[in-house]
This record gives C-alpha cells, sequence and structure tokens, in this order.
C-alpha cells in the first residue's frame, strides 16, 4: 500500500521529477524558517549549504536538461548561487522556478500548496 505522498507524487508525468521538486522546496521551506527563527544557526546553515553545493553533481553528469533544471534550482535555492554558469538554456526556466518558490519560503506545508501546482503541470 502507498502512502498518500506517493500517490501524489504518481499524479505527475514524471513522479521522480515531481518527487525531487517538492522535496527541494520543503527544504527550502525548512531552512527559511529555521534562519527566520534562529539567526546565528541560519548563518551556519547558510555556511553549510554553501560547502553542499560543492559536492552535488557537476551538470555535465546529468543526463538531460530537466535534471540540469532541477538541479540548478535545488543549488540556488540551498545557498543561493549554482557551482557552475548556468547554461543559457536553462536561464530562463531557472529564472521562472525561482520566482515561483519566493511565496513558498513563507508558507504552511508544500505539499498543501502543490496541489495548485499538479492542476497546472497536467494542463
Amino acid at each position: 500500500m502507498q502512502s498518500e505522498i506517493e500517490n501524489f507524487y504518481a499524479l505527475f508525468p514524471e513522479s521522480a521529477l515531481a518527487k525531487d521538486l517538492i522535496t527541494i522546496l520543503e527544504d527550502y521551506r525548512i531552512n527559511s524558517r529555521l534562519k527566520a527563527e534562529y539567526p546565528i544557526l541560519g548563518v551556519q546553515i547558510s555556511e553549510m549549504n554553501v560547502h553542499t553545493i560543492s559536492k552535488r553533481p557537476s551538470l555535465d553528469e546529468l543526463a538531460n536538461d530537466k535534471q540540469r533544471a532541477v538541479e540548478l534550482i535545488a543549488q540556488r535555492l540551498i545557498a543561493g548561487t549554482t557551482k557552475e554558469q548556468v547554461p543559457r538554456n536553462l536561464l530562463q526556466t531557472l529564472e521562472q522556478a525561482l520566482s515561483i518558490c519566493q511565496p513558498y519560503r513563507r508558507h504552511m506545508q508544500i505539499y498543501t500548496k502543490l496541489q495548485g501546482w499538479r492542476r497546472n503541470y497536467i494542463s
């Protein structure tokens, strides 16, 4: 039997991609709240996150532009920067995704907000 969240992921044509994006958004939301609530901890989180992206895969190691776009979104939301230059063909996608993500840093659980995303994604 699948969990409710697994059933939710299964609604998307690319459930693994949906799961990655939702996980990235939830991590972003939690980190943003921690930084706001605990400023000293926020400084340490930021330092750790910059180090973390240095350990993430190179864009050349990823199979396609969808995976590269998700990786770039993750890096920017995790550390505010990317470890490599953003390829020109992904720049607009990245900027659109980041503008969509900004409101989520203050909201409740991502799961409840993503039901609207699902409708837009599948349409």
